[in-house]
């Protein structure tokens, strides 16, 4: 064992980067080497077994982190899916929002003609008081208060079928703007083009094209032919 008290390998130990375990001769065996190691095992076979065990605590504990950073990845892509699924339920299609603005000019539609045939009942209604009346009064005097009432009679007909027809218009001018918003061809009016390969299909990425493809732009009037000369990626 006196090898192992030599001053220079315990100062080549004490400066060793990697940690070392100390297992020299028995339990009772004490050498320079052992002071300077960063562990003493009272025999070799005892160094041997703590080495060991640090290694397979340490691939267990590998392992463990494993199977937490694969959970976490699967809870991740659950949470980012189901996000997912929320917003695509939460955008409405256009066809969706075309059907609903249909559905309402029916209504509106419907609420006119309603509206215009109780007028014109209540308005018969009145006439034929009037006509009642008209029997127990003069000719005269009832025929001028029968003008007066014709007369605003007729004012409240064109003042409710004004509002009615400015009401719908309203709606139909707001109708037209949604249309407007929703044509895909609109955005040609900005300054952009759509730009199609020779099947038709539109381009949306630089990965659907090829260097020297020839591709069709489609502007606000008319179309040009181009060529790809290079690819890049959007900064």
């Amino acid at each position: 064992l006196w090898c192992f008290n030599n001053e220079n390998l315990a100062r080549e130990i004490a400066s060793f980067p990697i940690p070392t375990i100390s297992g020299v001769g028995h339990e009772i065996d004490f050498t320079i080497c052992d002071f300077v190691s960063d562990m003493r095992a009272p025999t070799p076979t005892a160094s041997a077994e703590i080495a060991t065990e640090f290694y397979f605590q340490a691939m267990d504990r590998i392992d463990d982190l494993h199977i937490d950073l694969k959970r976490a990845l699967i809870n991740s892509f659950k949470t980012q899916k189901q996000k997912l699924e929320f917003l695509r339920s939460k955008i409405r299609s256009p066809l969706v929002i075309l059907r609903e603005q249909n559905q309402r000019i029916d209504s509106y539609e419907l609420q006119l003609k309603q509206n215009i045939k109780i007028s014109f009942n209540q308005n018969k209604q009145k006439l034929n008081l009037l006509n009642i009346r008209f029997k127990e009064k003069s000719p005269s005097a009832y025929i001028q208060e029968l003008n007066i009432k014709l007369g605003n009679i007729k004012n409240m007909i064109q003042k409710e079928i004004k509002s009615c027809l400015n009401r719908n218009l309203i709606f139909v001018q707001e109708y037209e703007k949604n249309l407007e918003i929703l044509n895909p061809l609109s955005i040609l009016d900005r300054g952009y083009s759509i730009i199609q390969n020779q099947s038709g299909k539109s381009i949306k990425s630089n990965a659907d094209v090829k260097i020297g493809e020839n591709l069709t732009a489609r502007l606000n009037k008319g179309f040009i032919d181009i060529e790809v000369k290079n690819k890049k990626d959007a900064l």
